[in-house]
């Protein structure tokens, strides 16, 4: 790339000519004059300067293109070096927090015996950031839920999760008063309805991912209202509310890894108990990579590690959830069997 060009990729990143200026290392008026003499290249305008430093249409159309090629010129230099020096260099990894506390952990010891020489720079975010950032040149590959297909992404398929209603035993002792074992089982097999939850407090996310926003919509189409409690974008704290303040909430089956691995610390009086819900939407869980982007090998490996794992997992939770209600005495016959 061109230096106007790689000065009005900083430009659009920072939407401040001060600030990019200072990353360039150059004066703002500087910095300006390239931005204007690519404006008069292209023969528009690629900001608007009042009220405040936005990009317009064209800007946004060139700024995705140039990001194109900054990880085109990236990927090219990075390949270079893999065949003059080794497996040497960086990846940039999304994925959701929750996602990202259960398999991160799990994938790095083998990613960092394979790759020791290899950083990795991990972004916790919600979905439609990390697919944000990865059109605008930041990251390698990410983990997406429900994320937006595009031609500008490869999508490798990992799971269709649907959502569950996880309820403390005393809340659905007061929903259905005769529930016993068979009837629970019953309810696994049919799927909840939210009716008989109306008035049992709920605590949900209040952020913009994903499955909020699937929670929000199922939510709508039952003409219920939610008796929310408590709004939190963290999941393991909406857990601790279910125990301790005898709230339910919904969230996606991926989720669920943080229950199943709590659930032996469970006192009791805290028991939680998971049911599928009848809706059938279901969250596309996909890794997802830019398509003009030549990955390093290294970060084909760990896309390949993130796959494979979390396919393996989906596969030992979806197995688990069907075997026996957790935190039941059918549990006890089925946790041995994992």
């Amino acid at each position: 790339m061109t230096t106007g060009q790689e000065m009005f990729l900083l430009a659009a990143q920072e939407l401040s000519f001060s600030r990019a200026a200072k990353r360039a290392f150059v004066t703002p008026q500087c910095l300006s004059d390239h931005i204007r003499r690519l404006e008069e290249r292209y023969g528009v305008k690629l900001f608007h300067r009042r009220p405040r430093l936005e990009l317009t249409r064209e800007g946004r159309t060139l700024r995705d293109y140039l990001s194109r090629i900054a990880q085109l010129e990236e990927n090219m230099a990075l390949e270079m070096e893999d065949v003059s020096a080794g497996m040497r260099g960086t990846v940039r990894l999304g994925i959701p927090l929750t996602r990202g506390r259960i398999f991160i952990p799990r994938i790095m010891p083998e990613f960092q015996r394979r790759f020791p020489r290899v950083d990795v720079k991990i972004a916790l975010r919600d979905t439609r950031d990390l697919q944000k950032m990865t059109v605008e040149g930041t990251l390698d590959l990410f983990v997406g839920v429900g994320a937006e297909h595009s031609p500008l992404f490869r999508f490798v398929p990992i799971a269709a999760e649907p959502l569950y209603l996880v309820v403390p035993e005393p809340q659905l002792s007061r929903a259905f008063p005769d529930c016993d074992e068979s009837a629970a089982a019953k309810l696994r097999r049919s799927g909840a309805d939210l009716t008989p939850f109306a008035d049992v407090p709920f605590v949900q996310g209040n952020d913009m991912s994903t499955t909020t926003l699937l929670v929000r919509e199922l939510w709508q189409k039952s003409g219920l209202k939610p008796n929310l409690h408590v709004e939190v974008s963290n999941f393991d704290i909406m857990l601790d509310l279910c125990r301790q303040c005898g709230c339910a909430t919904i969230c996606s089956r991926g989720q669920l890894h943080r229950l199943k691995g709590q659930k032996r610390r469970e006192k009791p009086g805290e028991r939680l108990r998971v049911f599928p819900l009848r809706d059938k939407n279901r969250l596309a869980v996909e890794l997802v990579t830019p398509r003009s982007a030549r990955p390093a090998k290294f970060i084909s490996a760990l896309g390949q590690m993130l796959v494979e794992t979390m396919k393996s997992e989906d596969a030992a939770l979806e197995q688990w959830l069907r075997a026996g209600e957790p935190g039941t005495k059918a549990e006890k016959t089925a946790l041995p069997q994992e």
